[in-house]
């Protein structure tokens, strides 16, 4: 008996001497999860921000929050984490577990109009966006001008070229916070790919521009536009045509 109970104790100190192993915050499941940081989540003006567009049948999406801030270009990030209560007008609309993005529905028709939505600082964020079909050829979304061997990259390049799903469109040389140049409306013929632009306003018109041309989404997804010429900036020579990337 006394020589059992001496290989008992014996064993009971090597386990209590052990080395537990390392512990991993994110092991087991009375971990404590991460918690976002919601302290600028008070009173004030929100908006999200949903992208990138379009908005295709069955595509994801990313939504970012954001909260005004005292003059332009003092936006402040809000993790989507902290907004409560996300709503769609369309009922096939799911939400990722933390806000922070989207599916669309492949039941959602083509042309419909969706309104997202989540509460946050004593209102609500809001956002709207058209759905396409899943494999319709659409010029929206927001391009930059980066050439290829056939067209060569413009002086200075065109950084910002925006396409809506509504049939708006803007340009802007140098991007600063919301400035723009020019702006108007659009007409785009996927099954012939005739591109029609036409100005209605801005803050810096170019009165040599040629808005009306052809334009093709290739396989690599670049944009070309050929007999197009948003302005002869510095002088520059008109070009034969110009690709953006999304």
């Amino acid at each position: 008996m006394i020589r059992v109970l001496t290989a008992l104790t014996a064993a009971l100190a090597l386990v209590a001497c052990a080395t537990p192993p390392a512990s991993s915050p994110n092991a087991g499941p009375l971990a404590a999860k991460a918690r976002p940081d919601c302290s600028e989540a008070t009173a004030g003006h929100y908006w999200l921000s949903i992208g990138p567009l379009p908005a295709r049948q069955g595509g994801d999406l990313k939504v970012s929050v954001w909260k005004a801030g005292d003059y332009p270009g003092a936006e402040t990030f809000i993790p989507a984490a902290c907004v409560r209560d996300w709503k769609a007008s369309d009922p096939a609309i799911d939400f990722a577990s933390d806000g922070a993005g989207l599916r669309v529905g492949k039941a959602v028709n083509p042309g419909t109009v969706v309104e997202v939505s989540g509460a946050i600082g004593g209102g609500r964020a809001k956002a709207s966006f058209t759905v396409i079909a899943a494999d319709a050829i659409s010029l929206s979304g927001t391009w930059k001008e980066v050439g290829s061997a056939d067209c060569p990259l413009t002086s200075p390049p065109l950084r910002e070229l925006k396409f809506t799903t509504e049939g708006r469109f803007n340009v802007t040389w140098t991007p600063f916070e919301t400035y723009v140049d020019y702006w108007g409306d659009y007409r785009f013929d996927p099954a012939t790919g005739a591109l029609a632009m036409t100005t209605t306003g801005g803050n810096s018109i170019a009165g040599d521009a040629v808005l009306t041309g052809k334009a093709a989404i290739g396989a690599d997804g670049l944009l070309t536009l050929t007999g197009v010429d948003f302005g002869r900036r510095e002088g520059r020579p008109p070009a034969a045509c110009l690709v953006f990337s999304r």
